[in-house]
C-alpha cells in the first residue's frame, strides 16, 4: 500500500494538471495526491469528531473537505478511491447526511441580521427544501438547531457538517473601514453557528471547519471548543505536498530519457516552493501545492504564482496599519522572539499580525531551542514569498519584514545554482552579498545573523553550533565555518581539517571558511573554500580571497 500521489497514467502533460479543488475529478484523472490517511484519522477517532483546521489559501483545504464529503457519502464512492490509503484500510464506509457550506459565498452582509438571513439561505440551498417543514423560530440559533433536527428525522442518517472558508465573512467585514463594528457582529453570528454544531441534540455527529485566519473568539470556552488540529504533528502534512508525494507526483510527468530535465525541475521546485512547516513537534515541511501545479502547467517556468494570485483584504488592511503600532512587531529580522496569541477572548480585529502572517502562509516556523520552550521564531517559508515581497512591496514596507531582503535573494540564488561550472562566480556572489547584509550588526550578532540569513531564504540549516553550521540545498551540503580575528595564513590547515571531517559525504559539498575582521569591524575580511561534486572524490573547484577589506573600517 503506497502513501503518496495516486497516478495511473504512464505519462502526463500539462493539460492533465487541472487547477481544481474537486477530488473526484483528480481521482478520475488518476492524479490525486493521497491525503485519505488524515481523513481516516478524523472520521475514526472520536477526539476529532469536531475539528478545526487553519491553512494558507490555495493549499488544499477545499480538496480535503471535498474528499471527506465523498467518503462520508458512503460505499457508493469507495471504488473511486481505489489505490488510496483509505480504500484498503479497515473503514466501514458508513453513509452520513453531508451538509457542505462555503462561507466565501456569503458576501455583502451589512449587519448581523443580513448575515443570519444569508446563512439561512445557504443552509436551505445545501439541502432539499422538502426536508424543512417549519421555518419560524424565536432565534437564529434555535432556527438552525431545529432545521438540523428535521433533516436528521426526515433522512434517517446522522449528520456531518463541513464548513469551508469560515472566516471569509469576518475578514471581509474587518476590511471595511467604514463599519468598524461589522466584524464583531459577523463573528457573533458565526459563533452561534459553531454553538449549534456542538449541540448533540441537533444531530450533528461530526463537523470540520477550515479557514485561513484563526479568529479564536468564535469558539466558546476551552473545554467546549472544537479540536484544533492546525499545529498537531499528525496533521502537519494534511495540506501541501510532501517531498515523497511530489516525487511520486512528478515521476510520470517526464520520460525516463529526461533524467537531467527531471532533476532540474525538482531542484527548481525545491528551491522556490518548499519550506512550509505547520507543527512545533514535527520537522516535516511541505511544498506550496498551487505554485507547484502552476509551474508544471507552464512547462517548468518558475514564478511567484501563489503570491500573485491574491492576498486577503483583511491582511492587507492590517499590514497598512500595523507598523505604527507599539506592540507586536512583525519584522522577523530583528532577533526577537514572537509569541502567538493564546487568549480566546481576543477580538477578531486585534488578532496578532504575526499569527495572521503565519497562518496566511507568509511566515513559517524555525527549529530552535526557543521553539521547544514555547517561543515561536519565524522565517520566510519559501523563496517565492521572499522574492515576491522583494518585487511587490514598497521599499519602506519591505524592509520592515526583513532588512536587506534584496541581498538575501542574491544569497539564495548563489547557493542554489552552485555547480562546478559556476562555483567561483557563485561563491564570490554569496560572500559579497553576505558581507553586505552583515555590515550593520555588532560583531557578537554575526553568527546569529549568518544563520538567520540562510534560513530566511528557505534553506535548511541542519546544524547550528558555535563556529560551524551545515546548510542543505536540494543537492548540496554547504558547511560554513567562521573564524574570529585569526590570520588568513592558517587557512590551508583550517580547510584541510574541516575537509577531512566530510571526506566520506556522498553528495555535492561546499566547505566555506569565513575570516572575520577584528572586533572594531563587522566585515568578512577573507575567505577560502572548496567544492566537490558527488560524481568525484576529488576537489573540482577551490579558491579564496585575501585582505578583501584591508582598508575598510
Amino acid at each position: 500500500m503506497r502513501i503518496g500521489a495516486r497516478i495511473t497514467k504512464p505519462k502526463l502533460t500539462s493539460v492533465d494538471l487541472p487547477l481544481t479543488s474537486d477530488p473526484k475529478e483528480l481521482l478520475e484523472k488518476g492524479i490525486y495526491v493521497d491525503k485519505t490517511m488524515h481523513a481516516l484519522e478524523i472520521l475514526s477517532n472520536y477526539q476529532y469528531h469536531k475539528t478545526f483546521l487553519v491553512r494558507p489559501r490555495k493549499f488544499g483545504k477545499t480538496t480535503f473537505l471535498r474528499t471527506l464529503q465523498l467518503i462520508c457519502e458512503g460505499k457508493r464512492n469507495k471504488k473511486l478511491f481505489a489505490g488510496t490509503f483509505i480504500h484498503d484500510a479497515e473503514y466501514e464506509w458508513k453513509e452520513y447526511e453531508v451538509v457542505y457550506w462555503d462561507f466565501a459565498e456569503i458576501t455583502g452582509t451589512d449587519d448581523l441580521l443580513t448575515f443570519e438571513s444569508a446563512f439561512e439561505r445557504k443552509f436551505l440551498s445545501s439541502i432539499s427544501s422538502s426536508d424543512i417543514k417549519e421555518h419560524g423560530y424565536y432565534s437564529f440559533s434555535n432556527t438552525v438547531r431545529n432545521w438540523f433536527r428535521q433533516l436528521k428525522k426526515n433522512r434517517g442518517r446522522e449528520i456531518v457538517v463541513l464548513v469551508d472558508n469560515y472566516d471569509s465573512p469576518i475578514a471581509e467585514a474587518l476590511a471595511d473601514t467604514n463599519r468598524p463594528h461589522l466584524g464583531n457582529d459577523i463573528c457573533e453570528g458565526i459563533k452561534e453557528v459553531v454553538l449549534t454544531l456542538m449541540d448533540h441534540d441537533a444531530g450533528v455527529v461530526k463537523a470540520v471547519i477550515t479557514g485561513v485566519n484563526e479568529f479564536r473568539s468564535i469558539f466558546p470556552e476551552r473545554h467546549f471548543r472544537f479540536h484544533d488540529i492546525s499545529m498537531e504533528p499528525e496533521f502537519a502534512t494534511v495540506a501541501g505536498f510532501t517531498q515523497n508525494e511530489l516525487d511520486t507526483y512528478l515521476e510520470p510527468l517526464l520520460s525516463k530519457n529526461d533524467s537531467d530535465e527531471y532533476e532540474n525541475l525538482k531542484r527548481k521546485l525545491f528551491h522556490h516552493y518548499y519550506g512550509y512547516r505547520f507543527s512545533v513537534e514535527s520537522l516535516q515541511k511541505v511544498y506550496n501545492p498551487y505554485s507547484v501545479i502552476c509551474c508544471l502547467r507552464n512547462n517548468g517556468t518558475v514564478d511567484d504564482y501563489w503570491f500573485q494570485s491574491g492576498r486577503p483584504g483583511f491582511l492587507n488592511h492590517r499590514l497598512r496599519n500595523h507598523f505604527d503600532e507599539p506592540k507586536g512587531m512583525v519584522c522577523i529580522d530583528d532577533l526577537r522572539v514572537h509569541y502567538m496569541d493564546d487568549e480566546r477572548t481576543v477580538r477578531p480585529q486585534d488578532t496578532n499580525l504575526v499569527s495572521l502572517m503565519y497562518y496566511g502562509g507568509y511566515y513559517t516556523l524555525r527549529e530552535s531551542e526557543e521553539l521547544r520552550r514555547g517561543n515561536w521564531i519565524h522565517v520566510m517559508p519559501t523563496m517565492e514569498v521572499a522574492n515576491a515581497m522583494k518585487h511587490h512591496l514598497p521599499p519602506n514596507t519591505k524592509d520592515k519584514f526583513i532588512k536587506n531582503m534584496d541581498v538575501l535573494v542574491d544569497e539564495h540564488d548563489a547557493l542554489c545554482s552552485l555547480s562546478e561550472q559556476n562555483a567561483v562566480q557563485n561563491v564570490k556572489q554569496f560572500v559579497t552579498a553576505l558581507d553586505s547584509s552583515l555590515q550593520e550588526y555588532p560583531m557578537h550578532h554575526t553568527y546569529i545573523r549568518l544563520a538567520n540569513n540562510l534560513e530566511h531564504t528557505g534553506l535548511d540549516v541542519i546544524r547550528r553550533e558555535a563556529e560551524i553550521m551545515e546548510v542543505r540545498t536540494y543537492d548540496t551540503l554547504i558547511v560554513v565555518k567562521h573564524v574570529w580575528n585569526q590570520s588568513f595564513a592558517n587557512s590551508e590547515g583550517e580547510m584541510q581539517h574541516i575537509w577531512s571531517l566530510y571526506d566520506r559525504v556522498d553528495t555535492k559539498i561546499l566547505v566555506l571558511v569565513l575570516y572575520f575582521a577584528p572586533p572594531n569591524e563587522t566585515l568578512i575580511r577573507d575567505y577560502v573554500w572548496q567544492y566537490r561534486s558527488n560524481y568525484s572524490n576529488k576537489t573540482l573547484a577551490a579558491g579564496g580571497e585575501r585582505d578583501r577589506y584591508k582598508n575598510r573600517k
